[in-house]
């Protein structure tokens, strides 16, 4: 399957800041490309890249704006082999934001980093009903949040603590089979 997206939004909201009204304009465009296929029952794999970009400025203020680009690219990959028996998954994406805030020069800047999980686990009973999977989550040990707001009177990039690197050992069963 293949798929495409198109967007783009444009708002124009009253606003008042410092004792001087106007108007926030603020426009956003994107899209995207993807591509996911079912080989059978025995894989599956899905590889897909979108952006968007953001522009913000105020009527009022012409000398300031800020700009920002998002894009995430992904490829994931499932294989069952051997009888069904065997799960092999992995999941790697790459996530990029570039930022200008015009003439706030130490505010620019881009941020990008790589997320990489992958498990490995077999599936037991005569119905393959009983799973037990082991999985690494952000195998590079590169995971953040990376979050842009931006509103009428300012902007923010926040940075949060993200779980890092971790091991986990689950056991699934499926009662549908």
């Amino acid at each position: 399957m293949f798929d495409v997206d198109v967007f783009g939004k444009f708002a124009q909201i009253p606003t008042q800041a410092d004792e001087q009204k106007g108007f926030s304009n603020q426009f956003q465009a994107g899209g995207g490309l993807g591509l996911k296929s079912g080989i059978g029952e025995s894989a599956d794999f899905l590889l897909s890249s979108y952006s968007t970009y953001n522009y913000h400025a105020a009527t009022y203020d012409k000398e300031h704006f800020t700009q920002y680009v998002y894009q995430r690219t992904r490829l994931k990959i499932s294989l069952l082999p051997w009888k069904q028996r065997i799960l092999l998954q992995t999941d790697l994406s790459h996530n990029f934001m570039w930022k200008h805030y015009n003439d706030y020069k130490e505010m620019d800047g881009n941020d990008g980093f790589f997320l990489w999980n992958a498990s490995a686990g077999y599936k037991f009973l005569k119905d393959r009903s009983l799973t037990l999977k082991a999985s690494v989550h952000d195998i590079l040990n590169q995971n953040r949040n990376i979050y842009q707001y931006t509103t009428s009177v300012y902007s923010e990039s926040i940075k949060t603590n993200d779980l890092k690197r971790y091991f986990m050992l689950s056991v699934r069963y499926d009662l549908k089979r």
